[in-house]
C-alpha cells in the first residue's frame, strides 16, 4: 500500500479498472498534478504548498534605575503578511504522506486492477494557529 504510483497512459493494457472505479476523478487528478503518464511517479517528487511568513521585532535597551541594572521595551508582530492580506502567510497542510491514492492489486497476469481512487488526499487542512498574525508589546528589567 505504499508504493510509488505507475500513472497508465490512456488505454494502457497494462491496467485494468474495477467497476466502481472513479476514472473521472482519477485523470482530473493526473491533468492537475501534472503527472507524466506510461511512467512510476518519483519519489518526493510532488511537494505541498509553502508556508511563508514574516516578522517584525524592535527592541530598545533603556538605562536601569540603579548602576548594573538595565531595562528593555520591545514591539513584536508575527506574521506581517497576514496581517496586511488574510491569504498571506496562511499554512495548509495536506494528508498524510503515507495515504493511499489508488488501492490495487497485481493480477495473474502481471497486470495491475486498480481498484479504488482516493480522491480526498488531495484536500488541505487550514491550520489556525500557525497562520494568524499576533502583535506583543512588553517591557523587561534585569537586575
Amino acid at each position: 500500500s505504499r508504493q510509488l504510483l505507475y500513472i497508465p497512459t490512456v488505454g494502457d493494457a497494462n491496467v485494468e479498472y474495477a467497476n466502481d472505479f472513479d476514472l473521472v476523478g482519477f485523470n482530473e487528478f493526473i491533468a492537475s498534478e501534472g503527472l507524466s503518464r506510461g511512467e512510476i511517479t518519483k519519489r518526493n517528487d510532488q511537494n505541498a504548498d509553502w508556508h511563508v511568513t514574516f516578522d517584525i521585532k524592535v527592541n530598545q535597551e533603556i538605562p536601569g534605575l540603579v548602576d548594573g541594572h538595565r531595562g528593555n521595551a520591545y514591539f513584536i508582530i508575527k506574521n506581517v503578511g497576514n496581517m496586511l492580506n488574510d491569504d498571506w502567510g496562511v499554512m495548509n497542510q495536506g494528508a498524510f504522506v503515507g495515504n493511499r491514492m489508488v488501492e490495487m492489486s497485481i493480477q495473474s497476469d502481471g497486470s495491475y486492477l486498480y481498484e479504488n481512487f482516493y480522491d480526498g488526499n488531495q484536500e488541505q487542512t487550514y491550520y489556525k494557529d500557525a497562520s494568524l498574525w499576533e502583535m506583543r508589546v512588553g517591557v523587561s528589567y534585569d537586575f
